[in-house]
């Protein structure tokens, strides 16, 4: 069997540019807790006199406080996009989200068309490029076209609403829309103007530097992906990507990518040793860490012995992962070839 190496960087971005929206991940990389915005929301539901928020904030989309004529048809479009987000994302029915998505869509349309003035109207463009997105989930052969809608909704915002909330993250998603493409220059571009425009303290921008760096690796640019992580540790102790060890993790996989195995197995044994997986969040998949121990024991340093403790351990930790049938293959490969402890005779 030959060993799959799987970055975390790859599977956070995708999840990044086709799950949750820029700012769910944003709160959690700031580390804000649930219950804190939880607070936020029954604040505002009680009447909050922030016009911004009033005008802003779906969140006051459902109790009437808003005075904007526009807001009727934002509900009404937002309805349809809750349903659409239910019948794609969970009951993987397709046929129905796609028809959710169409009526979204249209009545975003329409606010935008009719009320351009209104602050309501970057929202609505930023759903729509929600909703196109949605839609490629369940239409994947049409995917150019919906990629370049999203990319219309998005730049959009930009040109017509500088000054609005949602213009602080939309470069970002701009370049995520490119780097699916796999437009990667231009992806840059647009990772780099976030992050020049707004500086990583108290904005949206800290996930671009996950995204720019996928970037990098994609084109093969390994070094300066590693740059990437290893400034933004330098510079933000504190944050929550290096104090939940993701970014060390990113850097023991850049390290991988440029074959300097022994610093990646070193910086991937310290995660090990120093994360308590019992608290950690999911977001650093503990059991890949422990797979990529394995797999340079096994493969680069034909360490079996320690191959075959890592290999375990992954199985005896993380009994679900889904790494767990492509460990067992390899151990009972290593099982016939006489290369494990088990094969041994005692004395």
């Amino acid at each position: 069997m030959k060993a799959k190496l799987i970055s975390l960087g790859i599977v956070l971005g995708l999840s990044l540019i086709s799950g949750l929206t820029y700012g769910e991940w944003w709160r959690f990389w700031e580390g804000k807790p649930k219950k804190e915005k939880a607070k936020q929301e029954r604040v505002v539901k009680k009447g909050s006199k922030n016009t911004k928020n009033q005008t802003q904030s779906l969140v006051l989309s459902k109790n009437g406080t808003s005075t904007d004529p526009a807001q009727p048809l934002l509900d009404e479009a937002h309805e349809f996009y809750k349903k659409s987000d239910w019948k794609v994302y969970t009951e993987r029915n397709c046929a129905e989200g796609l028809e959710y998505c169409n009526k979204a869509i249209e009545k975003y349309e329409e606010l935008v068309n009719k009320y351009p003035d209104s602050p309501l109207a970057p929202i609505a463009l930023t759903m729509m490029n929600h909703t196109y997105m949605a839609k490629l989930e369940c239409d994947p052969d049409n995917k150019p076209y919906y990629l370049e809608k999203s990319t219309e909704c998005l730049k959009k915002i930009l040109t017509d609403y500088p000054d609005s909330k949602e213009e602080r993250s939309v470069r970002a998603s701009i370049g995520a829309r490119y780097m699916m493409k796999k437009n990667y220059p231009k992806a840059l571009e647009y990772f780099q103007a976030q992050i020049s425009k707004y500086p990583v303290e108290g904005t949206h921008t800290i996930p671009t530097y996950m995204m720019m760096a996928i970037t990098y690796r994609r084109m093969g640019s390994y070094t300066e992906a590693l740059s990437i992580f290893q400034k933004f540790k330098e510079e933000n102790p504190n944050n929550a990507w290096v104090k939940w060890k993701v970014v060390d993790a990113e850097i023991a996989d850049c390290y991988r990518d440029l074959e300097e195995f022994d610093k990646s197995l070193e910086i991937n044994l310290k995660i090990i040793e120093e994360v308590d997986p019992r608290v950690h969040p999911r977001i650093l998949e503990l059991d890949l860490t422990i797979y990529n121990i394995a797999w340079i024991y096994d493969e680069i340093k034909k360490d079996y012995k320690n191959a075959e403790i890592w290999y375990k351990r992954l199985i005896k930790d993380y009994p679900d992962s889904e790494f767990k049938f492509d460990v067992r293959e390899r151990l009972e490969e290593l099982e016939a070839q006489g290369k494990l402890s088990t094969n041994k005779k005692k004395r």
